[in-house]
């Protein structure tokens, strides 16, 4: 499964112009990290888990999901993994910028060489950039 992006009008980014690969052989190439204060019961843990279950069902792939703070060794953690950062995680602090002119449902997906980053205006618009993400 390899991903494509370029921008579009729903906040789309792209800095990485080749495909990303998300798996590879039934083996995910990617790890899901989400803000260490997220709750099991809140959207943007759903939205983890709908792209877990997403990718299970289509490549049969067991997609980690990591709290960042599980992850503080970043360089030896993601030396084989590209992070795909759901939610408000320090690591994509970099977008919110990008949140504040956009209507509450508003969300920015950036995919990079290293990272890929889901990010809504607020939790429930966190859901909506997964669901978008997965539909693109």
């Amino acid at each position: 499964m390899k991903l494509k992006r370029k921008a579009n009008d729903r906040g789309l980014k792209s800095r990485f112009r080749k495909p990303v690969t998300i798996v590879k052989e039934s083996k995910p190439n990617v790890v899901i990290v989400i803000p260490e204060r997220a709750s099991e019961s809140g959207d943007e843990h759903t939205a983890a888990e709908e792209l877990k279950d997403y990718l299970y069902k289509v490549s049969k792939a067991e997609v980690q999901i990591k709290h960042e703070n599980e992850t503080t060794d970043k360089h030896h953690f993601f030396r084989k993994k590209i992070p795909i950062y759901v939610g408000k995680c320090a690591a994509s602090r970099h977008l919110k910028t990008h949140l504040y002119d956009m209507t509450n449902d508003g969300y920015v997906i950036e995919i990079n060489a290293d990272s890929i980053h889901i990010l809504g205006k607020n939790n429930l618009a966190t859901r909506f950039a997964a669901y978008g993400f997965l539909e693109d």
